[in-house]
């Protein structure tokens, strides 16, 4: 016999058959099967329709699909009493018998059940067809060695297809264990999703802000046609304010999986019905995917061929209760965080950076001490052909590693050719700053672009900024060769956003930054909370200076943090108080036109002066403990009077207050008369930061 793999299993002679048809008797087996199997198919189906699980399964199939089935039935008997057929071939048969009978919920118990009928059936109208008992005990004995036979081979085929789908989870869990890009990482689901067998399509949609579900990702022709048709309007739209009528509606607001189990007798609306019965869908389930609260967020939709796929078995309840779990513990974040995006919008712009969509801004560094533009951050931007501009934040999401890599290579490559007509129009020696993809650390091929980025555009390293996110991948093991590889080319190396979650001065040993950003996020606080933001970017300014880092302050919007970053020490500034990110041939002009009058002895604004006050206030606690230093510091001139003298505030509590503070410093920083002093110096200060914040609204 020869062997068969299935689902793993290698099996040969399971169960051999251990008594054969007698030559003679082939043929009259053969017109005894052709003779009986339309009565045997039918009073099989009359017999085991009244056990509960089976006749639930029929109750949900068509007359269409239940012909189809007693046509199939009629071809399995027939090869059950055919002696000539080869085993192999009743074996595969066997074994995809098996998987549908997985897929539709049938067990072992119930198949067993049927068997037994089979057999019983067979043993009656033997009697009338082989009078004679040897040959009758000869048919019987080789029947029931084939339904053994067929049924070992259908156990196969069910635990074959139970282990395929728990496989099919197992890896949807590990690709989104990986730090890959969100679309790579969907990608990836969505194509297991459709290694499961009878799988027809899946759709992942969320709302808008009337409730209308859009269609972000999606496989299969059903899902593909009906989004056509709604975007054409001739298809109604899923919706989540439907709870009552339609089980889109119901699983967003249960937050709990809603399955259909057949599609055939209309009692279960939905708008993608019509589309069931073109593209063969039985059976569906939504599940949605919650937040850490328990409410949804988007919806996952799946589609079957068979009918009550997805309540069959409770084995296959725990998968999509266990899939449910997954999606909403690893996607959930990007989903809450990120627009909504639809796979049209998603195709559109991996179009535009395919092809000539992609442009680069730049948005200029400010030396605070020079008071010059040192160097610009190339930032992306794609354009349609109308002129619209799309920013990163929209169209970020959608790239997977590939479209990373490829805008890392074509931005990098612009940056630096706009980098060589600027040294033609104007002798400021402007260098270039420009992102590194989280996604990219560790990968060769980023080193090989920035490399032949630099040889093309015949640019000196040093004058390229990478700017890194100093992220788990960037800590983890395995990644020294590649670092080195990376300070090697000699670009200069900036760690962005420090500050934010992962990244701390305080973990950077492992790679030779010269440069640190302070995160946009501290700085945009200055808002609601001025003091706690100017003691961050103080502290961490100070911090970068003592570990040897240049210090740039991102994010700063109001002349206020201009001022603040200066005072504090910081030596570049950036964010649209000095400038917006502009295209290329904007910057020249930019560049002529710009002037920053900056005075840190005399700041004009009330969050400059309160950061001068803050600065002088760590400049005494350091001198306390050294009288004769501490009595010439404080008989100089504060900057905070600075401020006074322009602002017109002479006749005000605040010059008082100074004053009187200047004097109890000399007691030292301890003196609980200085600290009431300083407290109110504060106070006051904030008040006018929030009436200056109050104006320019």
């Amino acid at each position: 016999m020869a062997m068969l793999k299935a689902g793993g299993w290698q099996m040969a002679d399971r169960i051999p058959i251990t008594h054969t048809m007698p030559p003679e008797l082939a043929p009259r087996l053969q017109a005894f099967g052709r003779y009986v199997s339309q009565a045997f198919v039918t009073q099989f189906y009359a017999t085991i329709t009244e056990q509960p699980h089976t006749q639930m399964f029929l109750n949900r199939l068509t007359a269409a699909e239940f012909a189809r089935l007693k046509e199939h039935q009629v071809a399995h008997f027939l090869r059950l009493v055919d002696p000539t057929l080869d085993l192999e071939v009743l074996h595969t048969a066997a074994v995809q018998a098996g998987r549908i009978h997985r897929q539709i919920g049938l067990d072992a118990s119930t198949l067993a059940q049927a068997y037994r009928l089979q057999a019983a059936l067979v043993n009656r109208w033997a009697l009338q067809y082989f009078p004679i008992r040897h040959e009758r005990d000869a048919v019987r004995l080789f029947f029931h060695d084939r339904l053994l036979e067929d049924l070992a081979w259908q156990m196969v085929g069910m635990d074959d297809a139970t282990q395929q789908e728990f496989a099919v989870l197992d890896q949807i869990e590990e690709v989104l264990s990986h730090a890959t890009p969100m679309a790579d990482m969907l990608e990836g689901v969505f194509r297991l999703l459709q290694t499961i067998p009878g799988l027809q399509a899946a759709g992942l949609t969320r709302p808008d802000a009337e409730g209308v579900l859009h269609v972000e990702r999606y496989a299969g022709e059903a899902i593909a046609a009906y989004w056509q048709a709604v975007r054409q309007g001739t298809a109604p739209p899923w919706r989540i304010d439907q709870a009552g009528i339609d089980f889109d509606g119901q699983a967003w607001e249960s937050a709990k999986p809603v399955t259909v189990d057949s599609y055939a007798d209309n009692t279960h609306p939905s708008a993608i019905g019509a589309w069931a019965e073109v593209y063969e869908i039985r059976s569906s389930v939504t599940i949605p995917i919650t937040d850490a609260q328990g409410h949804s967020v988007a919806l996952l939709h799946l589609y079957h061929t068979r009918p009550g796929y997805f309540s069959a078995t409770p084995t296959r309840e725990v998968l999509i209760a266990r899939l449910q779990k997954v999606l909403s513990t690893t996607v959930v974040q990007t989903l809450t965080t990120q627009p909504l995006i639809t796979v049209d919008q998603r195709r559109a712009w991996r179009s535009l950076l395919e092809r000539q969509g992609l442009i680069m801004y730049y948005q200029p560094l400010i030396d605070l001490h020079t008071k010059k533009p040192q160097k610009v951050e190339a930032l992306a931007r794609l354009q349609t052909p109308e002129g619209h501009v799309i920013t990163p934040s929209e169209f970020l999401p959608t790239l997977g590693r590939r479209e990373l890599l490829i805008l890392f290579t074509k931005g990098l490559q612009q940056a630096l050719r706009a980098r060589q007509q600027w040294r033609i129009h104007s002798p400021m020696p402007v260098t270039i700053s420009i992102n590194f993809p989280v996604e990219g650390v560790g990968d060769p091929a980023y080193l090989r672009v920035l490399q032949q980025a630099l040889q093309d555009t015949h640019t000196h390293p040093g004058d390229l900024t990478v700017e890194l996110l100093e992220t788990e991948d960037l800590r983890k093991a395995g990644l020294d060769t590649w670092i080195a590889d990376l300070a090697g080319i000699g670009v200069r190396l900036a760690q962005d956003d420090v500050g934010s979650g992962y990244s701390s001065l305080l973990r950077m040993g492992r790679i030779a930054f010269q440069e640190v950003k302070l995160d946009q996020g501290l700085v945009r606080e200055s808002i609601q909370d001025p003091r706690k933001a100017l003691k961050f970017i103080h502290h961490l300014t100070q911090l970068g200076h003592a570990l040897g880092f240049l210090v740039t302050v991102e994010g700063v919007e109001s002349r206020g943090l201009v001022e603040a970053a200066a005072i504090f020490g910081a030596n570049y500034a950036q964010g649209y108080a000095l400038a917006r990110p502009m295209p290329s041939m904007a910057f020249l002009d930019w560049v002529q036109r710009f002037q920053l009058r900056l005075d840190i002895t005399q700041p004009r604004t009330a969050l400059g002066a309160l950061a001068a006050s803050m600065r002088w206030h760590t400049q005494i606690q350091s001198l306390t403990g050294s009288p004769d230093m501490l009595r010439h510091f404080t008989g100089l001139a504060c900057p905070v009077s600075g401020f006074i003298e322009r602002t017109g505030l002479q006749d005000t509590e605040l010059p008082y207050v100074l004053d009187t503070w200047r004097v109890a410093a000399r007691q030292g920083a301890e003196s609980p008369t200085y600290q009431h002093l300083h407290r109110r110096v504060e106070h006051l200060l904030l008040a006018y930061v929030a009436q200056e914040h109050d104006d320019s609204v």
